[in-house]
């Protein structure tokens, strides 16, 4: 007698990561909701409550928080880490993917302590470069971030980078054996990012002819990182009445530093500090640029989404990122970083030029397909896959 086989269940992954907040919380819930659900049955588990995007997670998978209010970092840290190990241990988990620095600790111990669970790290950090331009270090536990990534990154079945440059840096500069390094763009969900683009608004800031450039931030944070103090410095270099002027699309604790800045530059009529925004494509669609003057990067989520909503883009050549999404004077421009000389003479060279930008911003549009959900979910779904077929 013939029967009918029963359905199989798809793996189960846990999703875990510091906070659900700026660019990689936003990978993840696009990942989330990208997955075939046939093959994946995805779940999340939140080191803290401050998670901006919890609130766009799918509603229908579960969410497990591993901090409680009123706990001590001290304590957290290690009743987080307790509680990680019962949700994979109760809900059979096949494969735990994490992100950010304390979550990728935490999954490379499960791996180390023979948890059946696969684990995934992924590196948005950029490590090197942070250690290059500041005196802040990661510290954990007492001990730097630099000492978990060498000693503990390994345990992991595998660490994927959003970015070439990232992927070669773990092994390069942390000594990650080659064969656990992996490389996938982040998907970005275009459709998302073109509607909220389109959105009508009254602007009176952007009535006439003055070209406007803006700048934005996906986790909307105004940090030295992002290198704000850079294209102010690069619009002071213009003066007159055709002189750019600025959207600052986000906020942040350097936002004060940057407002100095510009004041004592004289263009405090010239940069607009728009705040933290539900919604900051809407604006910068009204603008003529979109400028990345980031010092460092480890892909650029926001880059990917100025190109899909139409906009040109002109970025600092930073490491790392710009350069594997733009090719310079195709689908955008890219300058030297840290130099608000070069982006000067960019932006002279290319706001006069119409032809110019229209150029830039076709081809930037179609460049961002490449990042589509379509096309890189498949590749994290056959990673999965890779990793839990290893032994």
């Amino acid at each position: 007698m013939n029967r009918m086989a029963t359905p199989k269940k798809g793996r189960r992954l846990l999703f875990v990561i510091d906070q659900l907040s700026g660019g990689t919380g936003r990978v993840f819930v696009d990942l989330a909701r990208g997955l075939d659900r046939a093959r994946f049955e995805p779940r999340l588990a939140v080191v803290h409550g401050d998670s901006t995007l919890l609130g766009q997670w799918p509603g229908d998978l579960p969410v497990h928080a591993l901090r409680r209010p009123g706990e001590s970092w001290r304590l957290g840290r290690f009743l987080a880490y307790r509680r990680l190990q019962k949700v994979v241990e109760e809900n059979r988990i096949d494969l735990v993917v994490s992100a950010l620095e304390v979550s990728n600790i935490y999954a490379a111990l499960l791996r180390r302590s023979g948890r059946r669970a696969r684990t995934l790290l992924s590196y948005h950090t950029n490590l090197t470069a942070f250690r290059r331009y500041t005196r802040e270090r990661f510290s954990f536990c007492g001990l730097p971030m630099e000492w978990y990534i060498r000693h503990l990154y390994a345990w992991a079945d595998a660490v994927v980078s959003p970015s070439r440059g990232g992927a070669e840096d773990l092994v390069k500069t942390y000594g990650l054996p080659a064969g656990k390094s992996r490389w996938i763009p982040n998907p970005v969900d275009l459709g998302r990012v073109r509607e909220m683009s389109h959105e009508r608004i009254e602007w009176p800031w952007r009535r006439g002819t003055t070209p406007v450039v803006s700048v934005a931030s996906v986790g909307q944070r105004c940090v030295d990182t992002k290198g704000y103090d850079v294209l102010v410095r690069a619009l002071a270099e213009f003066r007159g009445i055709r002189a750019p002027r600025l959207a600052v699309l986000g906020s942040g604790p350097q936002e004060k530093a940057v407002r100095a800045l510009a004041a004592s530059l004289g263009l405090s009529d010239r940069v607009w500090f728009a705040g933290n925004l539900e919604n900051p494509w809407k604006y910068a669609a009204q603008t003529d640029l979109f400028v990345l003057p980031s010092r460092w990067e480890t892909f650029s989520l926001v880059l990917v989404e100025a190109m899909a909503s139409g906009l040109p883009v002109l970025a600092a050549d930073c490491d790392f990122g710009p350069r594997e999404i733009i090719e310079h004077g195709k689908s955008g421009w890219l300058v030297p970083p840290d130099d608000p000389h070069a982006m000067a003479e960019a932006l002279r060279r290319l706001l006069p030029r119409k032809d110019v930008l229209r150029r830039l911003a076709g081809n930037g549009r179609r460049r961002a397909e490449d990042f589509s959900l379509s096309r890189r979910v498949p590749e994290y779904e056959k990673l999965f896959h890779e990793v839990l077929s290893t032994r």
